[in-house]
């Protein structure tokens, strides 16, 4: 072989050496925002657990306190009766999604009740309650700036490519 050969397989390798090494440095970035994504969920899936393992001392503060029930207690048990811990992940953000659009309204319905706001324990409850909310909706906005940002960095080349050849899940948005 002559130095021309020899030059030109050299330069060859290197160009094919160079793309592989980018091709894994991509791959190692998307894996890692699919980290991050992952340990945002799991974040919010804990704190959405704590909120509906307080739940019941929540109800029955409120019904020794007052024999005033609120109209959106009977949803919030409802929701609490529905065995949590059994369902699946789909029905798991189904329910939270349900309480979260509940509990709100619960909340603010008991600020009105006199005897509920001299009530110590009721009043433990909710600002733990209101923290984990706090909690909850911070985690769910960093996690959906993570899936935002990863659906933004796969519309890009070569990381399409890179998403169709890994097989990656894309994850979604939560509401």
């Amino acid at each position: 072989m002559n130095n021309i050969t020899t030059f030109l397989l050299i330069f060859i390798f290197l160009i094919i050496m160079t793309l592989i090494i980018i091709f894994l440095a991509k791959y190692n970035h998307l894996i890692k925002l699919t980290i991050d994504i992952e340990k945002k969920l799991d974040e919010l899936i804990y704190l959405q657990k704590e909120r509906w393992n307080i739940l019941p001392d929540f109800i029955n503060t409120i019904r020794s306190s007052t024999n005033y029930i609120p109209k959106h207690l009977e949803e919030l048990i409802k929701l609490k009766n529905n065995l949590y811990n059994n369902k699946s992940e789909k029905e798991k953000i189904k329910l939270n999604e349900n309480l979260d659009s509940v509990l709100p309204d619960i909340i603010s319905e008991l600020e009105k009740i006199k005897e509920l706001n001299y009530e110590g324990n009721y009043q433990n409850i909710s600002k733990k309650i209101l923290k984990l909310e706090g909690h909850i909706q911070t985690i769910k906005s960093d996690y959906n700036k993570k899936v935002l940002s990863f659906k933004k960095l796969i519309k890009k080349f070569p990381n399409n490519y890179i998403i169709k050849l890994s097989k990656l899940n894309i994850p979604k948005t939560l509401s």
